[in-house]
């Protein structure tokens, strides 16, 4: 990442800068995390994101941090991943109560299938993201959304949201009803 001119920070807390050039060991694996077609990593960020990195020889963080992952492409996830929060931080300015608490606490969720909806080459492009790839993620949040309130109303209706998105087995059978949808 420093050949492309992009600084990464192995340690995350206070004095930690995320900009244009810069992102840090927490941001990277949580943008991987949900990038990954496996969703307990991105429930494992959302739950407990230190699991991931906890044992460096081994999955989870193998599975994330490996060879096949480059910086370039490390950095275009981490970038796709702002843009899904900003997406994300856009919505819940008009929002309040169940449905303001889907994109706070159903955000690794949102963000997780937003990546899985992408096209592969998404993440492959190079700097700086291309418009429509930003069009297209902003509608695929609204999608995303859409589906996840749905299903998750229709299947845990009385679900405190801070903990159904913490449940793997939850979001699995949350999972599994989206991709059913027509």
């Amino acid at each position: 990442m420093m050949i492309e001119g992009i600084f990464y920070n192995y340690k995350s807390g206070d004095g930690t800068i995320r900009d244009q050039r810069t992102t840090d060991i927490e941001e990277a694996t949580v943008a991987l995390a949900c990038a990954s077609p496996e969703l307990s990593h991105s429930t494992l960020a959302k739950r407990e994101i230190g699991r991931l990195w906890e044992d460096t020889t081994k999955a989870p963080y193998k599975a994330l941090f490996n060879s096949g992952v480059s910086g370039l492409k490390l950095w275009q996830t981490v970038k796709i991943l702002r843009v899904i929060e900003e997406a994300l931080a856009d919505r819940l300015k008009t929002l309040s109560g169940r449905e303001e608490g889907f994109f706070i606490h159903g955000n690794r969720f949102i963000a997780h299938n937003v990546f899985q909806r992408l096209p592969a080459t998404a993440v492959n492009v190079s700097t700086p993201l291309p418009a429509a790839i930003v069009q297209d993620i902003s509608k695929l949040v609204d999608a995303v959304y859409r589906d996840l309130s749905l299903e998750t109303n229709k299947l845990y209706p009385q679900a405190y949201l801070a903990q159904l998105f913490k449940n793997q087995q939850k979001l699995t059978a949350i999972s599994k009803a989206m991709s059913a949808r027509p």
